[in-house]
């Protein structure tokens, strides 16, 4: 246990390596800059963090400060961690906006499929990025009702997508719903759900999406 009057000289002479979710080729650009501790980390305005490594610069502020608002919860007091996600390694980094497009929309159809398969419904849609430097982070969103269809599911997740700026190419994508329950949980109105479930799947195109 670090008392919080004592967190300023735990990390003042840390190095920034040794901070969970900073790998090397992170630790190699912060050095880059003359960061080498957290203490200098914790130092640098949140703004100049941010405009230098994007939508992680304020994280890597709180980091070097030693702040995280998530709270400590027994072992066996944890929630069921239960969801559904498929995530892929691209075969090139990239920023092409129409390719990550395009692969958010065949994850979100592949996670909607198993969902349809075992009768889930869920109310959390959450997103991972790694961008070609291997920092990885998620993005989730809670929902005010159930889904499970491809449509929905990709909504959710382009728009977690394109509120963040991404200042790197991007290795891997991941797509993913929590909250889960079964059929038999409330939705939200619509007529037809097998017309909709069909119109999904096609979305548009005429065809399938690439499973």
């Amino acid at each position: 246990m670090i008392r919080r009057e004592e967190v300023e000289g735990v990390l003042k002479d840390l190095p920034v390596g040794k901070l969970h979710g900073i790998g090397p080729k992170l630790e190699e650009e912060l050095k880059w800059i003359g960061v080498f501790t957290c203490g200098q980390l914790g130092k640098i305005p949140p703004g100049a963090l941010t405009k230098r490594f994007g939508v992680i610069g304020e994280r890597l502020h709180e980091m070097g400060l030693g702040l995280d608002e998530s709270p400590v919860v027994p072992f066996d007091q944890e929630e069921d961690a239960k969801s559904i996600s498929h995530s892929v390694t691209l075969e090139q980094d990239t920023s092409d906006p129409r390719l990550l497009r395009k692969v958010l929309l065949q994850l979100s159809e592949r996670v909607s499929k198993r969902m349809r398969k075992e009768g889930f419904y869920g109310r959390r849609v959450s997103i991972t990025v790694r961008y070609s430097d291997f920092y990885t982070f998620s993005k989730q969103k809670t929902l005010s009702g159930f889904v499970n269809s491809g449509n929905e599911i990709f909504n959710h997740s382009i728009e977690l997508f394109e509120s963040i700026h991404h200042p790197k190419p991007i290795r891997l994508l991941g797509v993913g719903v929590s909250l889960l329950k079964k059929e038999w949980c409330q939705l939200p109105l619509f007529d037809n759900r097998e017309k909709k479930r069909q119109f999904t799947e096609g979305h548009g195109s005429g065809k399938r999406p690439i499973r």
